[in-house]
């Protein structure tokens, strides 16, 4: 798709704002090749874009926010949390991403949390209770971003190892802890490349989520958030940074040729 497409919901009935309820909620994910845009009430979406195309994340999402928030007459005022994916993912979408929503949460005091994409992408998991869970997604130049969880009672998930990008013939390695459990699910548009190695490597206790699953959730993202500000504060807005998983390509390039 070029330019975003938006699925303005119905509101979400009123909810007792003590209890986690009516928080007004703006999440955002600009890592992965499709990118979400989300505004939630009360724990549930009421509005929701994606986008993708040529002109990149750079243009679209501020495009998207700005656009429902016109939709819902919402000012970024109005807001009580904003969730924002970290990373690892594209070196532009996640900066254009943190910097959006630097600016709201500086501007208004709005609390700020970042949440890693891969995190994003087990919570998505369906049914994922106590699911044992790998995300793999694309990183380019040959590689894969490998990260895997627990997810507990409630579905957030606890981080066995962090994002991380491997070579497919560190796939192996990275795996053998998997093969402690009974069965393990897949996600990530790594599994493109990769699943059948993974299907060889994991055996029977392989589950592959569809591809339909493969993107980040606006509604689990913005909830996943909600969770980890009650359980461990926001995150302090002028020092959270995208999560690479590696040095950028310029970065790498130019410490080449410092060493040679």
């Amino acid at each position: 798709m070029a330019t975003p497409t938006f699925d303005p919901l119905p509101a979400a009935p009123p909810q007792d704002k003590t209890a986690g309820g009516m928080l007004k909620v703006l999440a955002m994910e600009s890592g992965l090749p499709i990118g979400v845009v989300a505004l939630l009430d009360g724990g549930e979406v009421v509005a929701e874009a994606r986008f993708s195309g040529r002109e990149g994340h750079v243009v679209h999402l501020p495009m998207a926010a700005n656009t429902l928030f016109h939709r819902l007459g919402w000012q970024p005022g109005m807001l009580d949390l904003i969730v924002v994916t970290t990373g690892p993912g594209a070196f532009a979408g996640l900066r254009v991403a943190l910097g959006f929503a630097k600016g709201i949460s500086l501007g208004g005091a709005i609390p700020l949390v970042g949440i890693s994409t891969a995190t994003a992408l087990a919570a998505g998991v369906p049914d994922g209770a106590g699911e044992v869970v790998a995300v793999l997604t694309d990183a380019r130049r040959g590689e894969l971003f490998f990260s895997w969880y627990r997810l507990d009672d409630a579905g957030f998930p606890e981080t066995r190892a962090e994002p991380r990008a491997i070579s497919p013939s560190d796939l192996p390695g990275v795996c053998t802890p998997l093969l402690d459990f009974s069965r393990v699910t897949l996600t990530g548009n790594a599994l493109v490349a990769h699943g059948e190695r993974l299907r060889e490597l994991l055996g029977n206790r392989a589950k592959m989520v569809p591809e339909s699953g493969w993107e980040v959730d606006g509604g689990v993202l913005g909830r996943l958030g909600i969770a980890a500000w009650r359980r461990f504060g926001p995150s302090v807005a002028a020092r959270l940074e995208p999560g690479y998983g590696r040095l950028a390509e310029a970065e790498s390039r130019r410490l080449e040729r410092l060493g040679g």
